[in-house]
């Protein structure tokens, strides 16, 4: 089933830094591994990739913090998050881990998403909670289902970034000079940017810079 959990990278950025790129690829050589040995140990799959599904969700929180600035401070202080002086100017993705993960999807109401999505993403949550995360008999039992469950919330979520993804390439267009070749002024962003394989499927990145691939 890794095949289809493949879309998952999507969602990840494009270029990250070493530590970031070191865990990614454990949490999916663990999927890889856990799908490939044998069905009894495919349920348990669902526990690397729910940590990926989490880490991009983190990276989409990292990019409302750096774009959405004042809107993300004001989020914090109203709801006097615990744990608010590290997370009102988070350094790495990894600082979100010290959010709740059913506080997290709350920032996506700052690009639009809708209640349905942000309890959908929350079910996610608990059922990997309730279920999976600790001792208690539990075995994700439809594990396909998970997967496209995971991926449809990611989908959905990406199309709230479409805005905020235009208003980038407005800069974009403003910092770029007749000099620059798109391939290159674009792979000097991408690092520090987070932005994804799906930022550039659709929108003004799509047709500024093309298909994502030649900066793979």
């Amino acid at each position: 089933m890794f095949e289809e959990a493949l879309e998952i990278h999507h969602y990840l950025p494009i270029r990250k830094e070493n530590t970031e790129e070191e865990y990614i690829t454990h949490l999916w050589h663990a999927v890889m591994v856990l799908d490939s040995d044998n069905e009894a140990a495919q349920p348990f799959m669902i526990m690397p990739l729910h940590l990926l599904f989490m880490l991009a969700l983190q990276y989409k929180a990292l990019r409302i913090r750096r774009e959405l600035s004042n809107d993300y401070s004001l989020a914090f202080t109203l709801r006097h998050l615990k744990n608010h002086n590290e997370l009102s100017n988070p350094t790495s993705v990894f600082d979100f881990s010290l959010l709740s993960e059913r506080t997290l999807p709350d920032l996506f109401r700052l690009i639009g998403s809708d209640e349905l999505l942000i309890k959908k993403i929350k079910k996610l949550i608990d059922y990997r909670n309730d279920n999976l995360a600790h001792a208690n008999g539990g075995i994700a039992r439809d594990v396909g289902s998970i997967i496209e469950e995971y991926l449809d919330c990611l989908r959905a979520l990406q199309k709230n970034f479409l805005k905020l993804n235009d208003v980038v390439a407005d800069k974009f267009k403003l910092e770029m000079t007749a000099d620059d070749l798109p391939s290159e002024f674009i792979e000097s962003r991408l690092l520090g940017g987070q932005l994804c394989q799906a930022d550039f499927e659709n929108g003004q990145l799509k047709d500024i810079f093309g298909a994502v691939g030649s900066y793979m």
